[in-house]
């Protein structure tokens, strides 16, 4: 069988055109990949969701040409449209103003800073704003604890209070925590 017509895919085992799989070239030999390229796809995409794949892209982030990469990208009109459209809500909300005008008041020493209600970390920490129109009601979480209220809020875990989120994250029965009520559906069950 002349492989210029098609060839059999060594993953899903069907016979598949020449124009479904990738052209691989070593040294001077040219021919056509083992995997179609409908099971290269799903079998990258399976990696880069894996913890190799995730370490294998933020090494290459950190490399010199993933930062070139990334600038050059930045750049294009894409993601300054991208950039712009993320960035209306937050505008829309107040938020970028009200972050400098925290952060100026930090630095000058007027707010201080207190401890992560959630892990009670001193490290990195970050002021967390529950509604952006009273600036001065203020909770501090490290940026741990921050991350994961907004990743878990992201997720529709809406009444989860910034001191139960360490609690939350490992699991723990939140009735035990000095917060309100238990949002963790194991500690309800």
């Amino acid at each position: 069988m002349d492989i210029t017509q098609g060839r059999v895919c060594r993953k899903c085992g069907e016979f598949k055109p020449a124009s479904a799989f990738f052209v691989t070239r070593v040294g001077t030999w040219i021919g056509l990949t083992a995997r179609c390229r409908t099971c290269f796809n799903l079998d990258s995409a399976a990696f880069r969701k894996s913890a190799a794949g995730r370490i294998v892209k933020k090494r290459y982030q950190q490399s010199k040409k993933g930062r070139a990469t990334t600038r050059a990208y930045q750049k294009t009109s894409g993601a300054k449209q991208w950039r712009k459209n993320t960035m209306r809500g937050y505008r829309d909300k107040g938020w970028r103003k009200m972050w400098h005008y925290v952060e100026r008041k930090i630095n000058a020493g007027e707010i201080p800073r207190e401890p992560c209600v959630s892990c009670g970390s001193t490290e990195r920490l970050c002021a967390h704003h529950e509604d952006y129109a009273q600036p001065w009601e203020l909770t501090w979480l490290c940026r741990r604890c921050h991350g994961l209220l907004h990743a878990y809020r992201f997720r529709g875990v809406e009444n989860l209070l910034p001191s139960q989120v360490a609690a939350f994250a490992k699991g723990r029965d939140l009735s035990t925590t000095d917060s309100a009520t238990p949002i963790c559906p194991a500690a309800s069950a």
